[in-house]
């Protein structure tokens, strides 16, 4: 007879952060509705999150802190320092710039946004809990290319990139950089309309299906 116990061990272990008691009972509806997702723990702050980690083994942090962008630095940095092997899922409202990417530097390795819906939410979870990179908002969020061997990723072998013209490197890396596709025009002196059509050509040129693979590509690959 398989126990209780065992259920709970074949699922994603979820450790939930944030100041919001209704967020996180919220998400935690949410989540306990998929079959191969659990969540073991609630924190509000910093304090409990520590507390918690030292009789409990999430294999998922979810991390929402409405704190100033040091003191949210900080606590991403604590947290891999102490517990590298912990990935982090930000569930954040607004762009934090270069946060972002330091905190990319310190365990994040995928972001959920206000926008993203309930099965975009259950992918990150199920991606980042194996050991891979959600980041589904490029509009909204300020990725840089140079992160790769910060994170800590094999380089992949770039045998697409030969394939790709100038200026669709040039767009790649923009892209990859958090630019919207407006932006990019107005810095290329293009249209948004031949952006697209870029975008599209890079990912056919990959074989990828979504905008986050090509700042994966970008950013495991280190174009600059």
């Amino acid at each position: 007879m398989v126990t209780t116990e065992q259920m709970i061990r074949r699922k994603i272990k979820i450790l939930l952060a944030s100041e919001f008691v209704l967020f996180r009972k919220g998400i935690k509806s949410l989540i306990e509705k998929e079959n191969n997702m659990t969540v073991i723990g609630e924190a509000s702050g910093k304090n409990e999150i520590f507390s918690l980690l030292t009789n409990s083994r999430p294999d998922i942090l979810i991390l929402n802190i409405t704190s100033p962008v040091g003191t949210f630095n900080s606590i991403c940095k604590n947290l891999h320092e102490k517990y590298p092997k912990l990935p982090i899922l930000l569930f954040l409202e607004n762009s934090f710039e270069f946060s972002i990417a330091e905190s990319i530097i310190n365990g994040v390795r995928g972001i959920i946004w206000k926008e993203n819906k309930k099965d975009e939410l259950v992918e990150a979870i199920n991606k980042v809990a194996q050991g891979g990179l959600y980041f589904e908002n490029p509009d909204n969020c300020s990725i840089s290319c140079h992160l790769s061997q910060k994170i800590g990723l094999n380089r992949e072998a770039c045998e697409s990139s030969h394939k790709l013209s100038l200026r669709e490197t040039e767009v790649m890396k923009l892209i990859a950089d958090g630019l919207t596709y407006q932006e990019i025009a107005n810095q290329l002196m293009i249209s948004r309309r031949t952006v697209e059509t870029h975008k599209n050509h890079i990912m056919d040129k990959l074989n990828v299906n979504k905008v986050s693979e090509i700042i994966r590509y970008a950013i495991v690959n280190n174009v600059n």
